[in-house]
């Protein structure tokens, strides 16, 4: 063969390699990209766009205020407490995301519920599916009807994630395409506020298609620290890439994907935040007259890893607030003690899901021991503002373990 044939015959070669190379990655990559490793813009339509602008709350972003009353929440806001169904008088009101809330259970069978009956009095359940720990202390903020004596915060592990996120999409793939606020650190380690400042469909269709057109604040801007990226030419490239997306790396250790967050030199700084955050709630309180208790709620894949390796991938966060000395309820410690031998994910609907009605009952009494180990319902009743019976929970009959080969519910 001549040498222009052999050098013909090498470049089709070469070419039909790369191009089978670039078919695999393109459709390895859309494959992926449905879990968000590489950010697919939504098709949305003018009309809905403007329609979720009309309804969305200002600040907060979620629920819209035209969602009060509804099947969801009653008229105070409140996840309905059928053992209490009449909002107000509430001696306990609670804070945080979809775990607060009790999603994938019943009203009765919601850790809040189960909690009111604990206790003999209403636990007012202001959680919300999605929220960060910002929003939640948000909520507790602009809701100045809330005349609980005691104000619970729940920090779900992996929360860290969305308090360093304002374009929801960008880390929930497939889900609502929510707009949230979100705080950053000023200078001296105080907390400044971002807003929502998306406003108007054409701004909102420029973030959808562009989220690098969004404001300052948002950490998971594809083309970021965080390896999110748009996917393009050539694809093999946006691969390789790819392996730096923090989910990617996380899997690739067997960890879940909010573990590197909590280090302290995490460039999103998501640890110092979310202590702050939580110190926030704590201030408010106060200034409010409440007795305020914070807390982490583990995820499955948190007791999984502490099974595994001893090590609580939130610690960081329990010993931050420590030294800034805010008291911060670990509840993974005593699941994990009632837990035992068992399956940890037992306790959950699926190990990265919520809780099932058996983890919202063991959740209902560990916060209500914690209430009492701190003395905070004795400290209001004492001040004239529990006027309810103080029930002692350890009194009650223990709940069973889940048994060492459990299966998961569906």
């Amino acid at each position: 063969m001549s040498t222009p044939k052999k050098l013909l015959f090498s470049l089709i070669t070469v070419l039909m390699v790369f191009s089978l190379a670039e078919l695999a990655a393109y459709v390895a990559g859309r494959i992926i990209g449905r879990i968000g490793v590489f950010y697919e813009p939504r098709p949305v339509e003018e009309e809905s766009v403007a329609d979720y602008l009309a309804k969305r709350d200002p600040l907060l972003g979620w629920p819209a205020p035209s969602d009060f009353p509804s099947q969801r929440y009653d008229r105070s806001g409140s996840r309905p407490i059928p053992s209490f169904p009449e909002p107000g008088r509430a001696c306990v009101s609670i804070y945080g995301d979809s775990f607060t809330f009790g999603a994938g259970v019943s009203d009765e069978e919601a850790w809040s519920n189960q909690l009111s009956m604990l206790l003999g009095c209403r636990v007012a359940n202001y959680g919300v599916g999605g929220y960060g720990s910002d929003q939640a202390v948000l909520r507790f903020e602009q809701n100045v009807d809330d005349e609980a004596p005691v104000v619970v915060l729940g920090h779900l592990s992996e929360n860290i994630l969305r308090n360093v996120n304002r374009y929801r999409p960008l880390i929930a793939a497939g889900g609502s395409w929510g707009l949230k606020p979100r705080f950053v650190l000023g200078n001296d380690g105080s907390l400044e506020l971002l807003p929502i400042e998306i406003s108007t469909v054409s701004d909102f269709l420029e973030l959808a298609d562009r989220p690098e057109a969004y404001p300052e604040g948002e950490y998971f801007t594809p083309g970021g620290s965080s390896g999110i990226q748009h996917m393009g030419f050539p694809y093999t490239l946006s691969m390789l890439n790819a392996l730096r997306h923090y989910h990617v790396q996380a899997e690739l250790q067997g960890l879940p994907a909010y573990n590197a967050f909590y280090e302290p030199d995490h460039p999103a700084q998501g640890l110092e935040l979310t202590t702050r955050i939580l110190a926030r709630f704590a201030r408010i309180a106060r200034e409010r007259g409440k007795l305020a208790m914070l807390q982490i709620i583990p995820t499955g894949l948190d007791l999984l890893e502490y099974q595994k390796t001893g090590r609580w991938i939130y610690a960081p966060l329990v010993e931050r607030a420590r030294e800034l000395g805010i008291d911060v309820v670990d509840h993974g410690p005593r699941l994990m003690e009632i837990v035992g031998e068992g399956d940890p994910c037992g306790i959950y609907l699926r190990c990265n899901n919520h809780m099932n009605p058996l983890g919202n009952e063991l959740l209902a009494r560990q916060v209500a021991r914690a209430l009492d180990e701190r003395e905070i319902r004795r400290i209001a009743a004492a001040q004239g503002r529990w006027p309810h019976e103080i029930v002692d929970v350890d009194a009650l009959p223990a709940v069973a373990a889940p048994p060492p080969e459990s299966e998961p519910l569906p």
